[in-house]
């Protein structure tokens, strides 16, 4: 089965995981040196379950449950009130210093322990297991970052729910640079992504991966799909001959050896690139480095 991902976490294919991060009300007192600002709080903003998430003040302790939230979070200057994350989350590498809450299963005994006042997930994934974290007592956001426009208003709420609304909009502006500065190549190059290869799995609309494609400048040959995870038949990609082939394991030597594939413009040429897959799968800041990086692959 292959490997997706959803938000940055791991699942297999029939999942749904996938494929792949409140205000306070001032006391009158000036905050103490070094301590987040309480402007703004007690907040009120609606989450992915189409609630109210209500927070008193900015949180300390935060458990985020999603790679793709943990890298938001220390791209906010969070590093110091991260006090759990997944198993998955590896990024920055300071991320894999930080207690483990589990992956697919999370270990609710440990989330308690680290009496956390703000636990962050992902309701497409993970909505069972948000809705136990909320009746153990604890404060649950459920963002559902949907392509770069979600991502940066995860980063936004994050930003608010936090108390850095200042370096929210400074990284949100930052990757909108990133992505402006991206050269639109001419032609297209038509690009199929490997999420797997026997069987053949790829990307569609509706994912993250086809937005960066499409962002990049390339022309995903699943454009017409009817979901986000396409399976393709050997005989479409033949079809389609795609320009280059993009892999997310070692499956290059594989694909050079397909016999039905050695007359497909890609493969004739040699243009089969690795890219990494959590850099093209997570909603997170480094969206703008992952567009980035596939256009310099594209124009190779």
């Amino acid at each position: 089965m292959p490997n997706f991902s959803v938000g940055g976490v791991e699942v297999r294919k029939y999942f749904l995981l996938l494929i792949i991060p409140f205000l306070f009300l001032g006391c009158g007192t000036a905050p103490k040196k070094g301590a987040p600002s309480q402007a703004g709080f007690p907040i009120a903003i609606p989450d992915a379950f189409g609630k109210d998430f209500e927070l008193a003040r900015p949180p300390q302790r935060i458990v985020s449950l999603a790679p793709s939230h943990t890298e938001i979070l220390f791209a906010l200057g969070l590093a110091d009130r991260i006090v759990g994350v997944t198993e998955w989350c590896n990024y920055p590498p300071e991320a894999e210093t930080k207690p483990k809450v589990g992956d697919l299963n999370l270990n609710f005994e440990k989330i308690v322990s680290l009496k956390p006042d703000l636990v962050v997930g992902i309701r497409s994934m993970q909505e069972d297991a948000l809705l136990r974290l909320q009746k153990l007592g604890l404060k649950v956001l459920a963002l559902e970052p949907q392509g770069i426009d979600g991502t940066l208003e995860a980063i936004e709420t994050l930003g608010l729910v936090t108390g850095k609304k200042a370096e929210a909009d400074q990284l949100k502006a930052k990757i909108q640079g990133q992505l402006a500065g991206v050269k639109q190549l001419k032609p297209k190059p038509k690009v199929l992504l490997v999420l797997d290869l026997d069987p053949l799995y790829t990307v569609g609309p509706g994912s993250l991966q086809h937005e960066l494609l499409e962002r990049a400048g390339g022309e995903n040959i699943a454009e017409d799909a009817d979901n986000p995870w396409p399976q393709l038949d050997e005989e479409v990609v033949i079809a389609k001959d795609p320009d280059l082939i993009l892999v997310t394991a070692d499956q290059k030597a594989r694909i050079l050896a397909k016999p039905a594939w050695r007359h497909i413009a890609a493969v004739k040429e040699k243009r089969i690139y690795a890219v990494d897959p959590d850099l093209i799968s997570r909603p997170g800041p480094r969206l703008g480095i992952a567009v980035r990086e596939l256009a310099r692959v594209m124009s190779k």
